[in-house]
């Protein structure tokens, strides 16, 4: 990625890159890859996750876990929100898994959180699929659990 980067802007100078990945489950991999100094190159970064439903597999679990560290050391969690065009929801252990999650994150130093009260879907959201159901994102995502 560094040297893609690099092939297309002056890598030393740009800091407020996007990032927009669906990759279909090799985001996790993407993501693992990049150094500290590449991500932190990106402002906003656009990911589909794909795959949540192997959540409770210890080999999927590291992967997904790793990546999600990565972000959110130097990224908040702007928004998500579940992609209808599964034909699925996996519950386990009693949390609900939809299998493929949009996440919108925003680098740490160019916002602040302004109100924990979260609620999703937002009024703009929509749903990736208008002839199919929305998927309610479950609170499990976005509410501490007491």
């Amino acid at each position: 990625m560094k040297d893609w980067i690099s092939q297309k802007v002056d890598y030393n100078k740009n800091n407020d890159l996007l990032l927009q990945i669906d990759i279909e489950g090799d985001e996790y991999s993407v993501i693992n890859a990049l150094d500290e100094e590449t991500i932190k190159k990106f402002r906003i970064i656009l990911i589909e996750f794909h795959q949540l439903h192997y959540l409770f597999d210890d080999y999927m679990f590291e992967k997904i876990n790793d990546a999600f560290k990565k972000i959110l050391k130097f990224f908040y969690c702007s928004h998500i929100h579940p992609n209808n065009d599964v034909d699925f929801i996996f519950k386990e252990q009693n949390i609900i898994i939809p299998p493929v999650l949009e996440f919108s994150f925003l680098r740490k130093d160019r916002g602040k959180i302004l109100d924990n009260e979260l609620s999703f879907p937002s009024k703009i959201d929509q749903p990736n699929n208008s002839k199919k159901r929305d998927i309610i994102l479950p609170k499990c995502w976005y509410k501490p659990v007491n």
